[in-house]
């Protein structure tokens, strides 16, 4: 399947509770998709990728932040995702969300966090989200994860 060319803005997480609202999100068993050409504006979490197969590719999209807390990506329990020539840039932390093989490749993106962190978090295969942090990774190290 293909998501292509879409603006999505202005979704945040709930201030009652830590919800993990996302711009665009792939599901169990959600594989061989291209996500492509999007514009995302003031997300908190533009791409949420749970529980995916192989052969997701985000390619040629742009998430923008100047307003947002900071920019999180997660691929949690997923499989083998690409990024390559995406733009991502926010006014605060950019965080990326990994399980261990969640990533086959990360080519080509321009990625501006403007001064501010530029993070990776692994996490163990069946940890929850923010439990069981392995360790901390510069992003300019992702070829080592």
């Amino acid at each position: 399947g293909t998501i292509r060319g879409n603006i999505i803005r202005d979704i945040k997480r709930s201030e009652r509770h830590d919800s993990k609202k996302s711009a665009i999100y792939l599901d169990e068993n959600s594989g061989q998709w291209t996500v492509e050409k999007n514009i995302i504006v003031e997300c908190d979490y533009p791409f949420f990728c749970h529980m995916t197969r192989e052969g997701n590719l985000f390619v040629n999209n742009v998430a923008l932040s100047e307003n947002s807390h900071e920019i999180n990506i997660l691929c949690l329990r997923s499989k083998l995702l690409s990024f390559e020539n995406n733009i991502i840039k926010c006014n605060n932390d950019i965080i990326f969300h990994l399980t261990s093989g969640a990533i086959k490749t990360i080519n080509s993106n321009y990625i501006d966090c403007l001064n501010h962190n530029l993070m990776v978090y692994r996490y163990n295969e069946y940890a929850q989200v923010g439990e069981s942090i392995i360790d901390l990774i510069d992003i300019r190290s992702m070829e080592k994860i």
